[in-house]
């Protein structure tokens, strides 16, 4: 029986080191954060967040790229959290009036993704984020609009 015991309770301890061998590491805010804003202008442009904190911004065939610092990429993280992004819908088309350009944030933290859509009546939250994502870029975005 004393053996059996100490047999059980050494087959629990491998078991437990093995899945603490193959268990993957926790990522850090850097590593599970991607975020594009489209720009759905006349000539469409986009700001990437990719997962190494790259910001990519492309307008038609040219891209620029800068490195975000990992205060600023949990900043974006927050802000995203904090305005329940995961929560909106996924269109906002609003009136379909006028001379808007629209946008597109998709983001992806962790496992979860969602993608929304704006045209002119967008909610306080997608503001705030898109916002958020353009100040990172040091230079100021032209829009050309449809007119």
């Amino acid at each position: 029986m004393g053996k059996t015991v100490i047999f059980l309770c050494l087959m629990i301890v491998a078991i437990l080191i093995v899945g603490c061998i193959n268990r993957t590491p926790q990522t850090s805010s850097m590593g599970d954060i991607i975020v594009e804003l489209k720009i759905h202008d006349s000539l469409p442009k986009s700001l990437t967040l990719h997962k190494d904190g790259t910001l990519i911004f492309t307008e038609g065939d040219k891209k620029d790229q800068i490195s975000l610092s990992p205060g600023e990429v949990e900043s974006l993280k927050q802000i995203i959290l904090g305005n329940n992004f995961f929560s909106l819908n996924g269109k906002y088309e609003g009136s379909r009036c006028c001379d808007f350009v629209a946008h597109t944030i998709t983001a992806t933290i962790g496992d979860n993704t969602h993608t929304v859509y704006c045209y002119n009546a967008c909610p306080d939250g997608f503001s705030n984020i898109m916002q958020k994502i353009k100040s990172f870029w040091p230079y100021k975005i032209q829009y050309s609009g449809f007119a």
